[in-house]
């Protein structure tokens, strides 16, 4: 697997949407590729929902997600 780099790292603006009681996708993990990230200059957002488990939180992000997309 290859790293990003500030080379390789994507232009557009990655969200993460995380949940505090997700096992799926712990928030260290979220937040740690937000940190490495934005570390080597990634234009990159943390959002944390709230108390919710993985599917609770896809169900909180969505309408945070449709509103950012109509927004672009």
């Amino acid at each position: 697997m290859k790293l990003l780099t500030k080379e390789t790292f994507p232009i557009n603006k990655i969200r993460f949407y995380y949940g505090f009681n997700d096992e799926d996708v712990i928030p260290a993990e979220a937040q740690g590729a937000y940190n490495y990230m934005k570390g080597i200059g990634g234009n990159v957002e943390l959002n944390p929902v709230g108390p919710f488990d993985h599917e609770e939180t896809v169900v909180e992000a969505l309408p945070q997600v449709q509103k950012w997309f109509n927004s672009l």
